[in-house]
């Protein structure tokens, strides 16, 4: 009886964990965010923790990840890689702020 308990306490308390880190998320943006600031078209698409940037007409695909008040964006295009932070700000479900541009989810 006391190894069922004392595996019930362990499957339990490895539940909690398991929960605990799947709602904290990766990033936890998803949708297309957009700007047209300084005349200039630029959009963010978020899917997990992947990323597509497009400026120009021009896409880069990559991936992201948020780190405090910075996110850290990794993009390739023509077999040249880039790692970038810029500053990040949430500033409400439809709102984020890269780099002190405010983007607005479509």
């Amino acid at each position: 009886m006391k190894r069922i308990i004392a595996l019930f306490l362990i499957i339990s308390t490895l539940a909690v964990i398991i929960l605990s880190i799947a709602s904290c998320g990766g990033g936890g943006l998803s949708g297309t965010y957009s700007t047209s600031e300084y005349g200039i078209e630029m959009s963010y698409k978020f899917s997990g923790n992947k990323i597509t940037v497009t400026t120009f007409g021009i896409s880069m695909s990559g991936t992201y990840k948020i780190d405090g008040d910075n996110i850290i964006i990794k993009t390739s295009l023509l077999g040249i890689s880039s790692e970038d932070s810029y500053s990040f700000e949430q500033i409400s479900d439809k709102v984020i702020a890269i780099d002190g541009i405010e983007y607005t989810k479509k």
